[in-house]
């Protein structure tokens, strides 16, 4: 019986087959629902994220991570919360370990580049923006971005060429014709900056800082009531404008006004237009210096000094405001803080040439010939 042939029974191989298909089968069901679990995960995480559910949103993606740890969505979206919730060092990180599994993602790279701006850090934020451009060469928002970064490195010829690639596109058209305006308006290239203004405006038509420039452009031309035109119709803009825009751009505007108005020698407008500028801004520098500075011509040295005292608490780096302070003080006979506030602008400018005269003038009769 040891040597009996060992019979062949079909019906046995043919169920042991179908065994092995079906746990197979149940196997590659049980992975493509863990798949489809996962991606059902991201996506109510993505949906608390818009929501404004910051932290239920990072638990979730949490539990993503844990269950595919080479999601990198997963990763930049929870970078994403870290930067919105403050904690910029754990959102790069997350953006790290994103390109690590995705290198060419130029979402990540942006994300990086946009974090990396806010810490100041522009060569960084140069770096990741050029590669975001890089993977997505047609992104107007990742040109207008990169070219944001290259004039905060001094670059204004490429941020020039970057906004003009960025201004072809619907999305951030606006912004690029005004940061042209700005950058020809530094140039004292007025022609080209009004063009670019009011193109961004003929874009926009809320768009208050391009009415704002427009302003102090055609103040600094002498063309007075046109000037007043533009900034009363910064001051008119749609009140449903976000609230952080508004309130810049009214501070700035009404100081512009006044500004206008005091180079008009009308003061009584001039204070009231500054008067209502640091209603809505009290810590606008531009306001508090101008309006110290009105206040100083007309010989009220105390609230001239107070002013200049609080444009130079929200701006430090403000020479004039430095150098007026040192005339106010001179002028009431304070010679050692006078001395403190033109050695502070000639720091910041060693080329400010008032700053430097005035310093001069100390040892003799300063206070009677200083210069403001």
């Amino acid at each position: 019986m040891e040597n009996s042939p060992i019979l062949y029974d079909p019906m046995k191989s043919s169920l042991r087959s179908l065994f092995l298909i079906c746990l197979c089968l149940c196997l590659l069901f049980c992975q493509a629902a863990a798949r489809a679990g996962d991606g059902g995960a991201y996506a109510m995480a993505e949906a608390d994220y818009k929501k404004g559910f910051l932290d239920q949103a990072a638990a979730g993606l949490d539990r993503v991570i844990k269950n595919e740890p080479s999601n990198y969505r997963a990763y930049i979206l929870l970078g994403k919360i870290k930067h919105r919730q403050g904690e910029v060092e754990k959102a790069l990180e997350n953006y790290r370990k994103a390109l690590v599994l995705q290198p060419h993602s130029a979402e990540a790279a942006f994300a990086m580049g946009v974090a990396l701006y806010d810490q100041k850090d522009f060569q960084g934020a140069k770096e990741s923006f050029e590669k975001a451009c890089k993977f997505d060469r047609s992104n107007p928002e990742y040109l207008y971005n990169l070219a944001l970064t290259l004039e905060e490195l001094g670059d204004a010829k490429e941020a020039e060429k970057g906004y003009k690639r960025a201004a072809r596109s619907d999305t951030v058209s606006a912004v690029s014709h005004f940061s042209l305006g700005r950058i020809a308006q530094l140039r004292k290239e007025y022609e080209t900056a009004i063009q670019e203004y009011e193109s961004a405006i003929s874009i926009d038509p809320n768009f208050v800082q391009a009415y704002n420039n427009l302003g102090v452009i055609y103040s600094e031309k002498g063309d007075f009531p046109r000037s007043i035109d533009y900034f009363q119709k910064a001051l008119k803009i749609d009140p449903d404008f976000s609230h952080a825009r508004r309130n810049l751009g009214y501070a700035q505007a009404h100081t512009s006004l006044g500004i206008t108005y005091l180079g008009m020698g009308n003061t009584d407008k001039a204070r009231e237009e500054f008067e209502k500028a640091l209603d809505i801004d009290p810590e606008c520098s531009d306001a508090h210096y101008n309006y110290g500075l009105l206040l100083h011509k007309d010989g009220n040295l105390e609230e001239a000094i107070d002013h200049y005292e609080k444009a130079l608490a929200a701006d430090p780096a403000n020479v004039k405001a430095h150098n007026n302070l040192g005339v106010a003080y001179a002028a009431r006979g304070d010679l050692v803080k006078a001395r403190q506030q033109y050695e502070a602008a000639l720091k910041i400018s060693p080329d400010f040439k008032e700053a430097r005269e005035n310093l001069s003038r100390l040892g003799g009769t300063a206070d009677n010939t200083s210069k403001f």
